[in-house]
């Protein structure tokens, strides 16, 4: 397990490496949560092409260009069904601010990085 430390480009160059060392390490499959999902493209496809398996924690238009080349590998992205999320907080919060007053939402911008926080009474 690496961490990037929210720096993509690091997080690119320990993926190549565990591409590289992927033989001696017996690496059969990456799990990634991208710091920048587009930055994860050509080494999505690098890993496949070295025979690795691909998972995305979340969602990313290239997983389907990268499954469509590589249709022997199993590629694939997961992501939480942020509707779902929203009843559950909404919910959540009612009963909550019932009881002791506002409550405080944060949420993020599917895609991106941007954090808003909304106030609810």
């Amino acid at each position: 397990m690496e961490s990037a430390q929210f720096d993509a480009s690091r997080q690119v160059e320990q993926i190549r490496q565990a591409i590289k060392n992927a033989a001696a390490t017996k690496l059969a499959a990456i799990l990634v949560s991208g710091v920048k999902d587009e930055e994860l493209r050509p080494v999505a496809h690098e890993a496949a092409e070295a025979g690795l398996e691909w998972a995305l924690l979340n969602e990313a238009a290239f997983i389907d260009d990268v499954r469509s080349q590589h249709p022997d590998r199993a590629i694939f992205a997961v992501a939480s069904d942020q509707v779902e999320i929203g009843h559950i907080t909404r919910s959540r919060c009612r009963r909550s601010s019932a009881a002791r007053g506002a409550c405080c939402v944060s949420r993020a911008t599917l895609g991106t990085s941007q954090l808003r926080s909304d106030w609810r009474a």
